[in-house]
């Protein structure tokens, strides 16, 4: 529950908590709450923007959803081949990448073997 108090004072709620999956969990209490006046000594934190940007962002949920929407839309990442190059590009060299060239030259040779057999 938020709450903003615009004076001074005391409070008093009647808060009832409820369970939906246990009979007996309920609980029932009165609560009192003080507000007391803002002290005029207070300092207010200066946030850095990148703070204020993270609390006007998505939420973990949010930006999750929107992350397995943007995987679903990328495919790129699927393809090895597609990832080899581009860490080429980068200058990095993967130890697999010449195993699966090799396995992709035997796959093809292969597929023409087989295709001339069927002729």
């Amino acid at each position: 529950m938020k709450q903003r108090f615009g004076r001074a004072g005391k409070f008093a709620f009647h808060c009832y908590v409820c369970n939906d999956s246990y009979v007996g969990f309920d609980k029932e209490m009165a609560i009192e709450v003080e507000v007391l006046q803002d002290d005029p000594a207070r300092v207010v934190a200066e946030y850095s923007k990148e703070d204020l940007d993270a609390v006007k962002g998505p939420g973990v949920i949010q930006a999750m959803m929107a992350g397995e929407e943007e995987e679903e839309s990328d495919s790129s990442d699927d393809n090895p081949e597609e990832l080899l190059k581009k860490l080429e590009q980068a200058g990095i060299k993967a130890p697999e990448a010449e195993k699966i060239r090799a396995a992709k030259e035997k796959h093809l040779a292969k597929e023409k073997a087989e295709s001339l057999l069927m002729k």
